[in-house]
């Protein structure tokens, strides 16, 4: 791995946490919008998929980083904020992303 590429990861890595942690601190805090975690989670998603298109040249390695990823963050959202894990649409979203994931996850190693 070439040094350029390792810069790329990190900061790939060093966006998607600076904006998960600002939106669970904005809405833990001041907002309390659920649309301030929508907006996070698709930042992160766009960033990943990007940054892992431009790093490894590979459509299906791009797509499951960035599906797991923000498998992961929404996860990490369900159990760290409040008012997203009270909301229906999110365990429902949760339940349906985990099925896709499930079967992303499938096909990238099957």
């Amino acid at each position: 791995m070439r040094k350029g590429n390792r810069r790329l990861l990190l900061f790939i890595a060093a966006v998607d946490v600076g904006v998960y942690l600002f939106a669970a601190i904005i809405v833990n805090t001041l907002i309390n919008s659920l649309g301030v975690i929508a907006v996070a989670l698709v930042i992160i998603a766009v960033t990943t998929f990007m940054g892992f298109y431009i790093f490894s040249d590979d459509m299906r390695m791009a797509i499951a980083a960035s599906f797991m990823l923000y498998y992961l963050v929404l996860l990490t959202e369900l159990l760290t904020v409040t008012r997203f894990r009270e909301a229906v649409q999110a365990a429902q979203a949760y339940t349906t992303f985990t099925t896709m994931v499930t079967s992303i996850v499938l096909f990238y190693f099957g």
